[in-house]
């Protein structure tokens, strides 16, 4: 998923967990088989997207995510940060019993036009 993906994510209304990681990032590789099997185990009523902060880094950026792998669960504008247990089964109960009514809103910024050098 790329920096242009993002908002098409935000704007669409099912649920996705999302992962921002690093390709050389080792917790990152761990947590691959995991994510693979839950999203086989859910879907599909939970899509697993993945972002890769190396390429793009304004998305990266705008979530706040400072270290790798990061977890966020996302359902049209709100985001819920997940900071539990790395396990299939954790993952699963997390997605399930996400609160989105307390959810924290979109972090990204509205559209910019496309600005042009003045000089």
């Amino acid at each position: 998923m790329s920096d242009a993906d993002a908002g098409e994510l935000l704007s669409d209304k099912s649920l996705t967990l999302v992962e921002f990681y690093a390709p050389w990032c080792h917790y990152c590789k761990e947590l691959e088989p995991v994510l693979v099997a839950l999203a086989k185990q859910d879907a599909p009523e939970l899509r697993v997207a993945k972002i890769d902060c190396t390429r793009s880094a304004t998305t990266c950026r705008a979530f706040g995510v400072r270290g790798y792998p990061t977890l966020f669960l996302v359902r049209g504008p709100r985001i819920i940060p997940y900071g539990g247990a790395r396990s299939l089964s954790a993952l699963h109960a997390w997605s399930q019993g996400a609160d989105f009514a307390a959810a924290m809103p979109n972090p990204l910024p509205p559209p910019m036009p496309r600005l042009h050098a003045l000089y």
